[in-house]
């Protein structure tokens, strides 16, 4: 009655399929999936890229070195799972890159906005990727359908249901002659 809260900043909202997300929130949760032994803390920019006339979440994290590449896509497929049994969203690509790769900002922190420019423009080099799990992409266009050969007469039946004037006629208006 009254009360506001303040949850987050309005720059870390993200705005996916008609829902809003909090980038902290996410980033949470990709922490609480054995974040001791392959990410650094800290070093995580969750951030949504234009797909398809929708947004999607992209999450890129500094990878700690020394992890095998199995032991790294074992841990994403979790993370993509928590994200999804907890926020219910799918995640478009979760990237790790080498340690100390992502810009910062002055004080220190992820510089997300520079990150997100990175990688629209195929800058970030991670070491690990994985993208594009399906079961974020909602929205795919239906495929056409194959149609049959139109042949002329069908072409002249689209145009007479459609209206389409197929002929003209010119010339002067017949009428009776007067015989004399």
């Amino acid at each position: 009655d009254g009360l506001v809260f303040v949850v987050g900043r309005r720059t870390a909202q993200l705005s996916v399929s008609g829902r809003q997300h909090s980038a902290d929130d996410i980033i949470a949760t990709v922490l609480a999936v054995e974040p001791m032994r392959f990410v650094y803390r800290g070093r995580i920019a969750v951030f949504s890229v234009s797909v398809l006339r929708d947004e999607r979440i992209v999450i890129v994290a500094e990878q700690k070195p020394g992890a095998s590449e199995e032991d790294a896509f074992t841990w994403m497929s979790r993370v993509l799972q928590a994200v999804d049994a907890i926020h219910q969203v799918g995640i478009y690509c979760l990237a790790l890159v080498p340690a100390n790769q992502l810009p910062k900002t002055p004080l220190g922190g992820i510089h997300v906005s520079e990150t997100r420019q990175r990688f629209e423009a195929g800058e970030l080099h991670p070491s690990t990727l994985l993208m594009c799990p399906h079961s974020c992409v909602i929205n795919l266009p239906k495929p056409r359908e194959v149609q049959p050969d139109i042949g002329p007469a069908s072409m002249l039946v689209g145009n007479l249901v459609q209206g389409v004037r197929i002929a003209g006629a010119q010339g002067r208006t017949l009428g009776q002659e007067d015989d004399m």
